[in-house]
């Protein structure tokens, strides 16, 4: 039987009962600084454990993507993954203030570390200097990691709002087009340079904005709102964990079923 075809009273009673498990905050406020390490719910035994630290600024933080991450694999019925969930975040802020700052080190080596997400600033790809400083820092997270037994992620998040003041002046580019394109290309330069794996958000927050024009993922000219920031938690929950999302009965409250149906369909068949 399909979990997406659940009656709506066994998807609420199952979304009640990982609820009561799950120690994370539901109400999904904006996470800011260095969180405490929470850990996802099984409702078998645990076949498996993963520790994933995410470092990101707002893109990260808004919405608590990391909190939606853990209540997905909480809720997802046949997951056998305990996931232990920690994320340092800083508004605004791009890797190399974020190892400058030294919080994002001390945390990456106080523990081990299956994964460390690292979340640049949304205008990296911009200017030449901008592209040096991730390449360096990236490298010297990465190394970090490495250490502490890990492997690094790269996040690919979306480009500023098409027709924005912000997206209509970026430099050398003003289309939605070019800066995905252009962000992509160097991800995946960084990412191959240091071997690590990529997250591409962008690719899904572009398909859902091509194939459901009708739903908003914008909170204002580049921040998610909650519908934006739980497809980037589907994503990175479909890489982490290898699932199925359609098969997951929860969304944050303020997201219509329906709506939230579409969502997992366009993360689960992007690429």
């Amino acid at each position: 039987m399909s979990w997406k075809f659940l009656p709506a009273w066994l998807s609420l009673c199952l979304v009640i009962a990982y609820g009561t498990a799950f120690a994370g905050d539901l109400s999904f406020k904006p996470r800011w600084g260095v969180s405490e390490l929470i850990s996802s719910t099984t409702l078998g035994p645990a076949q498996k454990t993963l520790n994933i630290l995410f470092i990101g600024n707002s893109l990260t933080g808004f919405n608590d993507m990391p909190g939606q991450f853990l209540a997905l694999a909480s809720a997802d019925i046949g997951n056998t993954i305990l996931f232990n969930v920690q994320s340092v975040i800083h508004s605004g802020s791009t890797l190399e203030k974020m190892w400058h700052e030294g919080k994002a080190a001390q945390v990456i080596g106080s523990n081990h570390w299956d994964y460390v997400v690292l979340q640049e600033h949304s205008n990296w790809g911009v200017s030449q200097s901008q592209l040096s400083d991730t390449w360096q820092y990236a490298a010297m997270f990465d190394e970090l990691v490495n250490t502490a037994g890990g492997e690094s992620v790269l996040y690919i998040t979306w480009p500023k709002r098409s027709g924005s003041y912000e997206g209509r002046n970026l430099p050398h580019y003003g289309a939605e087009l070019a800066l995905r394109r252009r962000v992509f290309v160097h991800t995946m330069l960084v990412a191959s340079s240091i071997g690590a794996s990529v997250v591409n958000v962008g690719v899904a927050w572009s398909n859902m904005q091509h194939e459901h024009t009708e739903i908003e993922l914008y909170e204002d000219f580049l921040h998610p709102n909650m519908y934006g920031t739980y497809l980037s938690a589907l994503v990175f929950y479909k890489h982490f964990s290898q699932r199925d999302v359609t098969q997951i009965p929860f969304a944050p409250s303020q997201i219509p079923p329906a709506t939230a149906a579409m969502i997992r369909e366009t993360v689960q068949h992007s690429k």
